[in-house]
């Protein structure tokens, strides 16, 4: 058939719709539309990621959509059954958001505001992934709070050699720190957030 021929888009719509229709063969979705998969997978989706992961009931609603956009992006790349296909997906999606939140708490954990820099272990940034991630978050802020922060984490420096290379005080560095964490949390959410 000619590619510049009009029944090429109709004829892959109907090819799109059968492969809807073929994947869901034994389930009460019969017609195969997109509403109607949505409408029988999703619920169970949202049991799994809240009953069997523990993730908030916001949270699993996004991952549910997130994973509807996928599949809906390409239905013809499941082969067999849809349920073991989300049943699988719900759970790899839970699974990678957990990582994703132990993971923040372990490049922000042991922060304590009210003292200084020395108290934090030496596995802040061990991780090659969290040591990139740093690196485009440092790159990304400005040069003071760049260097309050390397002074603090990299190098250990106490709070009094921080306000002396700063040229500001010791209070004024726990303020200049706080705000930078902030902003660095800002930057690592936004670098590390999933996109569709």
């Amino acid at each position: 058939m000619d590619s510049s021929s009009p029944e090429q888009p109709a004829s892959a719509r109907s090819a799109a719709h059968s492969t809807f229709a073929a994947s869901v063969a034994g389930d009460p979705t019969k017609d195969g539309s997109p509403d109607e998969i949505y409408r029988h997978f999703a619920p169970l989706l949202r049991r799994i990621a809240i009953a069997k992961f523990n993730i908030a009931p916001a949270e699993a609603q996004v991952l549910v959509h997130d994973i509807f956009i996928t599949y809906l992006s390409n239905p013809g790349s499941v082969r067999g059954e849809l349920r073991p296909y989300f049943v699988g997906a719900i759970c790899n999606a839970s699974r990678n958001y957990w990582r994703k939140r132990l993971r923040e708490q372990s490049l922000f954990s042991g922060i304590d505001e009210s003292y200084g820099c020395a108290e934090l272990g030496d596995d802040v940034f061990a991780d090659l992934g969290d040591q990139l991630d740093a690196a485009r978050i440092l790159a990304t802020l400005g040069e003071r709070c760049r260097e309050a922060l390397l002074r603090c984490y990299r190098d250990r420096q106490e709070t009094s050699d921080i306000a002396a290379a700063l040229g500001t005080s010791c209070g004024n560095v726990y303020y200049i720190l706080h705000a930078c964490r902030k902003r660095a949390r800002a930057l690592y959410d936004d670098l590390t957030r999933v996109r569709v």
